[in-house]
């Protein structure tokens, strides 16, 4: 047993001797280790400038124990694995943080990214006080009509859904459904290529309807809309500006917009410096991506970051522009 014992001891010994002598093992461990400390100090340096803060009183305005012992918990639980709100953060949003605060948290990373969950937060810190049992529903509904993907996309492009009642919701995809020939798929489509129409008013939205309806079928109007739906996120200036330079080459703009809807995706400037042909030659490209389906979207990527569908056609956009 004893010489049983002595080789274990020997083996853990020429182990830690073996880890010393690997200076690139030792140097990793001890990054690691600064790493820590540094985020370590950083976070109880922030603590307690938030006590301090809190004692004062924020603002001019006195906060209560109770508030107090609110936002340092919080505090706390967010940023213990390395600062994820900022302490200016919460100094200005305190008024939405509770108690149950980082259990929204929560949710949120049960389905989506930590890095996705902290920019919904902080473009609507508001959630941080909603009911869970509300926030559920607005997914619930998405869900009832998208993929969970797709719901989790809309939700990460635009945040703000998330305080719209469901019936203002509700009535968004109604409209959309009761002009799409009645179907969901079309809707679909359109609002996960373009979330943002939850941000516009009915009003705002079928005021887009009308004027396409004024110079097309109201077929017509429908594929266009399919095919381009960032045309309901344009003002109305700016698309009537379209049809008016278009008929300013000589000829239909009503014809040539209803066969080719994406020209309204191109700038005015766009439009008046260049020929109809080199509108068309660009166009084409367009609908050859679109059909490749290599581009559909305005979206969020898996970083979070925004792009366009037409990322890749701004140079050709500016190349051709002058």
């Amino acid at each position: 047993m004893m010489a049983c014992l002595e080789a274990k001891l020997e083996i853990r010994f020429n182990q830690r001797v073996a880890f010393f002598n690997d200076k690139e093992r030792v140097a990793k461990v001890l990054d690691n280790v600064r790493v820590k400390c540094a985020k370590s100090e950083r976070y109880m340096e922030h603590y307690k400038s938030l006590e301090k803060i809190l004692t004062k009183g924020y603002k001019g305005r006195v906060i209560s124990p109770k508030k107090q012992k609110i936002l340092k918990e919080f505090y706390t639980e967010v940023n213990q694995e390395g600062e994820r709100f900022s302490l200016n953060f919460i100094l200005v949003n305190n008024a939405v943080i509770n108690k149950r605060s980082f259990e929204r948290i929560g949710f949120f990373e049960s389905r989506h990214t930590q890095d996705a969950t902290n920019r919904i937060v902080e473009t609507l810190p508001s959630v941080l006080s909603y009911s869970l049992d509300r926030t559920q529903s607005i997914y619930d509904f998405l869900e009832s009509r998208h993929t969970q993907d797709a719901t989790n996309r809309i939700v990460e492009t635009l945040p703000a859904v998330l305080s719209c009642s469901l019936d203002r919701t509700q009535s968004i995809y109604d409209f959309l459904d009761s002009r799409h020939r009645h179907t969901q798929d079309a809707t679909n489509r359109i609002v996960e290529t373009l979330p943002s129409v939850f941000s516009c008013s009915l009003d705002r939205t079928k005021s887009i309807y009308d004027f396409l309806d004024s110079r097309h079928t109201q077929d017509a109007t429908n594929r266009i809309v399919e095919t381009l739906p960032a045309v309901l996120g344009y003002s109305l200036d700016r698309t009537k500006s379209i049809y008016d330079l278009i008929e300013q080459k000589g000829v239909s703009a009503n014809n040539y917009i209803a066969n080719f809807p994406l020209i309204l995706y191109f700038s005015p400037k766009f439009i008046e410096n260049n020929t109809l042909a080199k509108i068309i030659e660009v166009t084409g490209y367009l609908e050859e991506k679109l059909d490749k389906r290599i581009i559909s979207a305005n979206q969020v990527n898996r970083n979070g970051e925004k792009y366009s569908l037409f990322d890749t056609l701004n140079v050709v956009q500016q190349s051709n522009s002058s």
